[in-house]
């Protein structure tokens, strides 16, 4: 597993490449998977991860075609923002509640 200063400049170096997702993925993994964690456990979170980032670029694109209005389209990230945030925050709770990392 890499050390903190390892993934942020890993990140850093992927971000400066285009690789936005990857560079996520990379902080996430260190924020969220526990040493040890048996790498097709690893696996399945990256596919669940670099999905979801589709599934958010194709949902953005699909609004931006739709020609929605600044607003409307400002709507729809700050709901995306909240969806987050409310999912983060009942993941902490759960986590905190059962003393498990996630």
């Amino acid at each position: 597993m890499m050390t903190r200063e390892q993934a942020a400049k890993t990140a850093e170096d992927l971000l400066r490449a285009g690789n936005i997702i990857e560079a996520g993925w990379v902080l996430m993994l260190l924020a969220r998977a526990p040493d040890g964690t048996p790498q097709h456990i690893i696996n399945s979170m990256k596919m669940a991860f670099f999905l979801g980032a589709r599934h958010m670029l194709e949902a953005l694109v699909m609004s931006h075609e739709q020609n929605l209005s600044d607003a409307t389209m400002q709507r729809v990230v700050d709901d995306l923002g909240k969806e987050l945030d409310a999912f983060e925050a009942k993941t902490f709770l759960r986590s905190a509640a059962t003393g498990t990392p996630h």
